[in-house]
């Protein structure tokens, strides 16, 4: 699924590789990586905690309003 806003992601320095290949950047100012606005979000399930279901669930009352 597709998203308009960055979500972030709790994934461990161990599969920081893994998860930069998928597309995920680094934010240093909040120290966390986050998907990218825009880029699908099912590759990166195994890393996206309740906090960020929450998010993911306005994400798509958003897209289902369009």
């Amino acid at each position: 699924m597709k998203h308009t806003k960055n979500i972030y992601i709790n994934c461990p320095y161990s599969e920081k590789n893994e998860c930069k290949e998928l597309g995920a950047r680094w934010d240093r100012e909040n120290r966390q990586w986050y998907i990218p606005a825009g880029l699908d979000t099912e590759p990166f399930q195994k890393w996206i905690d309740a906090a960020s279901i929450i998010e993911k669930k306005k994400i798509q009352q958003e897209l289902t309003l369009k």
